[in-house]
């Protein structure tokens, strides 16, 4: 053996630590996705097949479910407004 007998063996890393706010952090982008995937499903089941028209309707759903989360309930008509102004309803979508 060498006068220095920790050449020869592996260096250890240190164990991977996760936070408190990294697993909420992955928690709560977990559920975006899965929240995601839920509306992209409901714009395809209206019928919609155009890509950027379903993004738009998952963009106006995801809003709309931020703002009931803050309090700020805007509720069904303004998704209607919001339908109507960007055009993308389930009728424009396959003409």
């Amino acid at each position: 053996m060498s006068g220095r007998p920790h050449e020869s063996m592996p260096e250890r890393s240190a164990p991977a630590v996760t936070s408190a706010s990294e697993v909420e952090g992955d928690k709560v982008e977990g559920e975006r996705k899965s929240r995601v995937a839920e509306f992209e499903l409901r714009a395809r089941s209206m019928g919609i097949t155009d890509e950027n028209v379903v993004a738009q309707k998952v963009a106006i759903w995801e809003g709309m479910w931020v703002a009931k989360q803050n309090g700020d309930n805007i509720g069904y008509d303004a998704g209607i407004l919001l339908d109507a102004a960007t055009g993308a309803t389930a009728t424009s979508a396959n003409q």
